[in-house]
This record gives structure tokens, C-alpha cells and sequence, in this order.
């Protein structure tokens, strides 16, 4: 994120030293959080240190991969390796969410595949980090590669709310049981994805809970998912299918 606030602030703002920045750190990014993976391929890495485990299996998190970002960088950046991290940051949401349902973490086998991440203490369950799979998936422009296949295997998800009423604040992801109700933030984050899900009883339900149930002002993280959800339902911002940022406050 990072990375492209700065290219993006300085194609805006025609600002060189952003754009240099940014692609400085891109660089530092392919060189110290990425592994080559069997089976996926040259991956991102939640951080340059601590998930490459010993015995084969590497501990991803779908949500640090926003496929509109991940498109911006294979689009800016000249090195080809982005566009290798765009198959497999792809591969890892789809792969390690077989039911509809993103975990928070996940384990890569380079054996057996995607794997619940039993030593995790979310223990395969989604749920604050997971809620932000379904809202990059719902910014994404309707030409942007990949779109249609992420929307369709998350689709369980979206029928979860639907008929529910509500996100769930944790979710098994083989099982779909649930914990209960998230907080409102959740039902923010998840109106892009509920609109590009074409899901309008669903879309619906949430705004009419955003209105009983408004966001608690000192809550931090659900102002966030607001700011990001809210922001790109009401069309203060969107992204083309290479992930430029389109304001509302540019010409």
C-alpha cells in the first residue's frame, strides 16, 4: 500500500521524488518479501521474516494482496516478476478460501496445498483480516483481470450475509459456523462487494444496518473499512482495471 499511495500521489501530483520512492521501495519488496513457492510460484510474503516455516510450508494472508494494487505494480513497474505475483496472489485467495470463506491466515504445503492454520490463534477461521478479501474484491474494476473468477468463488460469502442479515465477526471457513454478528464496519467494507456480487437484497440489508446500528466514532479499524467502503459506494473514489486511482477531486 505504501508503494502505490506513493506512485499514485506522484503521477496526481506530478511529483517525481514519490514516484521514485515508490519504485524503490517495489523493488525492496521483490527482494526481501517474496519466496518461490512450488505450486504457486514467486509469492508475496506478509513480511520479509517469520513465514517461511522449516518443513516446507510457507503462512500467507490473502488479505495483504489486493488485486487492484498488485495489477497497479505489474502495470508500473518494469520488472516482470509483478506479473508473476498477480497469478499466484490470486491463486493464494482462491485456493486457500474452497468454500467461499477467507481465513484470516493460511498455510501453503508445497505438498498438500492450502492448509487451516491450526496454530494460528484464529485457528482457520475469518475474520478481521478476511474482511478485507471481500471489499478489495468488491473495488475492483469490472474489466480488471480475474475479476469474475474471485467474485464467483466468494460468492458464498455474499449468500452468507443475504441470509443472515449480517457478516459474520468470525467464520469457520469448511464448516460455516459462526460466531455471530461483526460490527458495523464489516457491513461497510462488504457494500462494494455486495454491488459487484449483484446482490441488491443483500446490499440492501447492509445499509439499512449501517443506519440502526451507525459506527462507533472511536473505533478505529471500523472507520477504516468505513472510509474505504463507504467512500467507494457513495463513488468518492475508484480504480481503473490496471488499479489508477480515479478521486473525485480530479479532473
Amino acid at each position: 500500500w505504501i508503494a502505490y499511495a506513493l506512485g499514485e500521489a506522484g503521477r496526481l501530483w506530478n511529483e517525481r521524488s514519490y514516484r521514485a520512492l515508490s519504485s524503490l521501495l517495489a523493488a525492496r519488496i521483490l527482494r526481501e518479501e517474496t519466496a518461490d513457492i512450488p505450486g504457486l510460484g514467486l509469492t508475496l510474503l506478509p513480511a520479509p521474516q517469520g513465514f517461511v516455516q522449516t518443513d516446507g510450508r510457507w503462512r500467507l494472508n490473502a488479505s495483504y494482496t489486493p488485486m487492484h494494487l498488485m495489477h497497479w505494480l505489474a502495470a508500473n513497474e518494469s520488472d516482470p516478476q509483478w506479473k508473476k505475483l498477480v497469478d499466484s496472489s490470486l491463486q493464494v485467495i482462491r485456493g486457500s478460501s474452497p468454500k467461499g470463506f477467507t481465513p484470516d491466515w493460511t498455510i501453503y504445503d508445497a505438498k498438500l496445498g492450502f492448509l487451516i492454520d491450526e496454530q494460528g490463534k484464529e485457528k482457520g477461521q475469518g475474520g478481521y483480516n478476511a474482511i478485507r478479501v471481500y471489499l478489495w474484491a468488491g473495488l475492483l474494476h469490472a474489466d480488471a483481470p480475474g475479476r469474475k473468477a474471485l467474485l464467483a468463488a466468494l460468492t458464498p460469502m455474499a449468500r452468507y450475509v443475504r441470509d443472515q442479515g449480517y457478516p459474520p465477526e468470525f467464520i469457520d471457513i469448511l464448516s460455516a459456523q459462526a460466531s455471530g454478528p461483526a460490527p458495523s464496519g464489516f457491513s461497510a467494507a462488504l457494500l462494494p462487494f455486495l454491488r459487484a456480487a449483484g446482490d441488491d437484497k443483500a446490499l440492501q440489508a447492509q445499509r439499512a444496518r449501517l443506519e440502526a446500528r451507525p459506527l462507533r466514532p472511536t473505533a478505529y479499524y471500523e472507520q477504516v473499512l468505513a472510509l474505504f467502503g463507504l467512500g467507494a459506494f457513495e463513488g468518492q473514489y475508484r480504480f481503473t482495471a490496471t488499479g489508477h486511482l480515479i478521486a473525485r477531486w480530479k479532473p
